[in-house]
């Protein structure tokens, strides 16, 4: 059996950080507000539901679909419009990097101790 080498108070502990920080928390409060955007909430619903029935269509060999694929993009430039949604945009990015980062040094470590 492989032994942990990192401990579970070890990862508690990464993780409390990351959840009591300043990046995650306001990406939560991003998140509330953008959750009772109804049109922010609209064009996103619309989005997927045009991905979806692309990729539908193209899964059947249907690549007739230009019309549709024109409405996604419209509907994408007109989300990615929006001041608040780019905003959620920015800190999603942020939080991301600083996960990556994190799984970056756990795999260092995971390798340096092999």
């Amino acid at each position: 059996m492989v032994k942990l080498l990192m401990n579970n108070k070890q990862l508690d502990d990464l993780i409390h950080a990351i959840e009591n920080s300043s990046e995650y928390q306001s990406y939560l409060e991003i998140c509330k507000v953008i959750e009772q955007d109804d049109e922010i909430c609209y064009l996103v619903k619309e989005i997927k539901k045009l991905q979806q029935e692309i990729v539908k269509l193209e899964y059947c060999n249907d690549f007739d679909c230009m019309e549709m694929e024109n409405d996604l993009e419209k509907k994408k430039e007109r989300l990615y419009s929006i001041p608040m949604y780019q905003e959620y945009v920015k800190r999603m990015d942020i939080l991301n990097d600083i996960l990556a980062e994190s799984t970056f040094q756990i795999e260092k470590y995971i390798n340096s101790k092999v």
